[in-house]
């Protein structure tokens, strides 16, 4: 019975959650199985061959409390490696349920463990290779191009008066930096890691510069005016692209427009630089 609770328990039409769960209850079904029968085989070797259930709980009152500091609210560590309530369980049928044949209550939690185990991985496994698993959460993946759109589009339209919208660019970045970690945590291949600490450190770049101090009425003049169209449709864009409501092959001339855009601006601060330098444009 205990066996099909805990496959029950343990299953999950979550595959992030089916790779912890039945883990957790299968390591919390073995410490408490072997704790307890440990247990049951000191009593019997201090009562002369004869166990006495009594001394086996009061023996197995440390272990419950040992075991009991895996419980979630106290936030230990402990409680993402196993189930205290498996092996609180176990232990105590073990302890004050075996009676004379520890031997088969001890194989019997270890069927229970076994089957909580073989259950979920076999029905989920097949679930997922089969692609019938419902997702609960979108792809890392797409999440991430989202608010990387969400932030870029916003941190480029704000960029002149960005203290007016504080708490929408401070929720976009907090949205960005929980995909980011998520997309971190599902990606491996280190120049797409790089890529994607590059993308996000910009972001963050912009919106700290253009928050540092408001532009010069001569910086605005200068360098946000003549080239704000062409920074605004290349924003359009790459929105777009992100969004996935075009592709990259429907813009063909969007990596040249990008290419141009940063040698105006190039050619435009130069400019600016030179006429600050000259006493002409301040």
């Amino acid at each position: 019975v205990l066996g099909i609770l805990y496959a029950f328990i343990s299953t999950s039409l979550d595959a992030k959650t089916f790779m912890m769960l039945p883990w957790r209850i299968i390591l919390g079904v073995l410490a408490g199985a072997v704790s307890g029968y440990i247990i049951v085989l000191v009593v019997t070797a201090m009562g002369g061959g004869v166990y006495n259930p009594f001394y086996g709980t009061l023996l197995m009152s440390p272990f419950l409390l040992v075991f009991s500091v895996a419980e979630p609210t106290l936030k230990c560590k402990f409680s993402q490696l196993f189930s205290y309530i498996a092996a609180n369980v176990i232990m105590v049928c073990i302890v004050s349920f075996s009676g004379p044949t520890p031997q088969k209550a001890f194989v019997s939690a270890m069927f229970v463990g076994i089957l909580s185990f073989v259950v979920p991985i076999t029905l989920t496994t097949t679930l997922n290779v089969l692609g019938l698993l419902p997702r609960t959460a979108a792809e890392p993946m797409v999440m991430f191009e989202y608010a990387l759109g969400n932030n870029f589009k916003s941190n480029a339209c704000y960029i002149l008066d960005g203290d007016l919208h504080k708490r929408e660019l401070d929720e976009l970045r907090r949205a960005l930096v929980t995909a980011r970690k998520a997309i971190l945590a599902s990606v491996t291949d280190a120049d797409l890691r790089l890529c994607i600490f590059q993308l996000t450190s910009t972001l963050y770049g912009l919106r700290r510069a253009s928050g540092w101090e408001p532009f010069s009425e001569a910086a605005v003049t200068h360098l946000w005016e003549p080239m704000q169209m062409e920074l605004r449709n290349l924003m359009t864009f790459v929105t777009a692209v992100l969004r996935h409501e075009v592709e990259v092959d429907d813009i063909p001339d969007l990596k040249s427009t990008a290419r141009n855009a940063l040698l105006r601006i190039k050619r435009i601060s130069i400019e600016y630089t030179r006429a600050v330098a000259d006493q002409k444009s301040v």
